[in-house]
């Protein structure tokens, strides 16, 4: 099975006033053949109010290896949602811990077929342990 055995956030970047540009490192572990994760996207959702929408690059895993991985993700500030609003919400530990995630992807194996994969109303709490 595949995990995620390390994160680190290396960069936050301004995009005006609405977007952010983030860069991390991911280290993932890959006993499975090659897979491409491709059409990214997510959205976070706090007190049943999405906040922001996330894009990814798509990122292909090496077979069967232990690999650290630069992930490029730009996110979206929702509609009616300021900069000082997230400010306030990112004080707001338990706010966070209570939101949610959607995730959406599409992943292809190499030489097989691919699959849409949809994660909804994942916790950011599940997230963040996933992500140690």
């Amino acid at each position: 099975q595949v995990s995620v055995t390390s994160f680190t956030l290396d960069s936050v970047n301004p995009k005006g006033l609405r977007s952010l540009s983030l860069t991390a490192s991911v280290g993932v572990h890959n006993p499975a053949s090659e897979i491409t994760l491709s059409e990214i996207s997510g959205e976070v959702i706090i007190s049943g109010k999405v906040i922001g929408n996330v894009a990814m690059a798509p990122v292909i895993l090496a077979a069967r290896k232990d690999s650290t991985y630069k992930v490029k993700a730009d996110v979206t500030l929702a509609e009616g949602v300021s900069v000082l609003e997230v400010l306030a919400l990112a004080k707001n530990k338990g706010a966070i811990e209570n939101g949610t995630a959607n995730i959406y992807a599409k992943a292809k194996l190499k030489g097989g077929p691919s699959k849409k994969i949809k994660m909804e109303d994942v916790p950011l709490k599940k997230l963040k342990e996933l992500l140690k």
